[in-house]
Parts: structure tokens; sequence; C-alpha cells
């Protein structure tokens, strides 16, 4: 399930997170009844059916997001999610302080663009306690975006030199609920210099391209083709492979906020773009990065 899905509005977010139980309207009069959790020594609750070897109590979450400017970011919603999802807002200073609170497994951070930004995942991978993230930018993307059909026509999307081949009968779901304005679920490309990738890419992957998209966490079933610039001035004919965040708790595209191989390509005969090979392709709309096949 894509951690998208479960957001309502950002009021209702804030007030209770992705895990709470519905709000019911009552006209029943004020509710007295009071809950108060328990903390264990560790200062999380622990779950009612116990804690797991895979989980660790992430107690207090803080990040700083700063824009390309370096400026803060302010009101951006972040999420810390794994088991159940805690949500916060950055102040004026563009930190977050989340009171998480919980034992989490696939624990990570999300910073949500809602399309004018490049929204991402960080995986906290096991750390606990009182976690502070330091500061992360956030890419601001292009302002002009392309209307996704839905109707599963096969034409091509372009934004800025990013191309996307859509095949006759494809299925895209758009999280409308975390993006409902329409112009925020147009398809967004912007090119991210490699050295400011954000901090879910592995330096050690190699990556030669780099690549944000929105709107963010858009299922394309069965998978789009691709084609980019070919950037890093490969040779013609090199063999590449294009790599995808996941944004599904139950890793349908690959592990969850990690970055993980989807799909393989060439560079072109010119030498001018990288594509992705004949039945290869894209299965959503996050990152995608691109490096030489080993």
């Amino acid at each position: 399930m894509h951690i998208l899905t479960r957001l309502v509005t950002p009021l209702l977010l804030s007030l209770v997170g992705c895990s709470a139980t519905p709000v019911t309207v009552s006209d029943a009069g004020p509710d007295t009844s009071t809950f108060t959790p328990v903390y264990d020594e560790k200062g999380c609750q622990e779950p009612i059916d116990g804690i797991k070897p895979t989980q660790v109590c992430v107690r207090t979450l803080k990040v700083k997001v700063l824009g390309e400017d370096g400026k803060p970011l302010v009101k951006l919603i972040t999420t810390a999610c794994g088991d159940g999802c805690t949500f916060g807002t950055t102040d004026a200073e563009g930190v977050s302080h989340m009171q998480v609170r919980r034992y989490m497994s696939k624990a990570a951070l999300m910073l949500h663009g809602r399309s004018k930004y490049a929204s991402y995942y960080v995986q906290l991978k096991g750390l606990e306690g009182d976690v502070d993230l330091g500061s992360m930018g956030l890419p601001l993307m292009p302002t002009e975006g392309v209307t996704i059909p839905e109707d599963g026509v096969a034409t091509t999307l372009t934004s800025g030199d990013v191309k996307l081949t859509l095949p006759a009968g494809l299925k895209v779901t758009i999280d409308k609920m975390e993006l409902g304005e329409v112009d925020a679920q147009k398809f967004r490309a912007k090119t991210i210099s490699v050295d400011k990738a954000p901090p879910f890419v592995d330096v050690t992957l190699g990556m030669v391209a780099l690549y944000a998209f929105t709107p963010f966490a858009t299922e394309l079933d069965p998978g789009v083709g691709v084609t980019v610039p070919n950037q890093a001035k490969l040779a013609a004919g090199t063999a590449v492979e294009f790599f995808v965040q996941g944004t599904d708790l139950d890793d349908k595209y690959g592990p969850f906020a990690d970055f993980t191989k989807l799909a393989e390509g060439h560079v072109s005969a010119d030498g001018t773009t990288i594509q992705t090979d004949e039945g290869q392709r894209i299965p959503e709309l996050t990152w995608l990065g691109v490096r030489v096949k080993p």
C-alpha cells in the first residue's frame, strides 16, 4: 500500500496520522473520555502483538527542510512511516520535530513536495531513540506540467528533455487524495545533479544521471518506456540500468523507500539519448537513476 493513499487532508493528517481509527462525527454530546498512552522504558508504546525483532523504538524524529536556495521550506508536510505513520509540519525555520514514540520496521521519513517540490523517502536504517536527520534539500519542480491521460491510449509525454512512452491499455493511478489539485497531477521531470542527490541515493551505486518525477508515487501498470538525454556522454550502445525509488509498503516495486534497479537500457546509436530497452518499463513515477551496467 502506498503511504500517500493514506492521506485525507493535511489538517486531518496532522491530528490523527495514517494508522489512526477513522473519526466519526456524532451529536451525542462532548466526548469526556481520555486516553493516556503508556510508554515503555525506551519511551515508545509497545505494540499490542509484541515487539518484533525487526522493530526499533523511534521516540522522536527531527529534520530541517531547505529549498534549492538554502532557505527553509515552511508548512511542508513530513511523515515518519513504517508501522503506522506520524505526521508533522515544518515551522518558520523549516524544522519538523515529530513525536513518533512507536516501534517501527521499514521506517522512513517522507518529505511531501506535493508536485511543487520533488517528494522522496529517506530510510532510517535502524536508527532509534531521538533521531535527528539534519538538513535535507527539496528540489523545486518545473512550473509547467503535462496532463497524463487515463484512458489507456498509446502516446508520449515530454517534460523538458525527458520522454515517457505510454503503451496502449496502460492503467494510470494517481493519488488524488494527496494530490487533489489538477495541476499537481501533471507529469513533470527535472534533471538533478548527481552531486546534489538526495540522501536515499547511495553514492556507491555509481549513478551517472538522476531525475525527479511528479506526480510522486503514480502507478503505471504495466509500465512505461523512458528516454533521457545522454548527459554523461556515454559511448553509443553502452548498456545501462535504471533505478527507481519504491514507494509501496508491500514492496510492490522493489523494497520500500529503497533505490532499486527495475529496468535496463542502452545509449542510442547516435549517442544523444539513453532509453529503456524494448519490453523494459518503469512502473511508477518517483525518482529515476541511470548507471552504466556493471
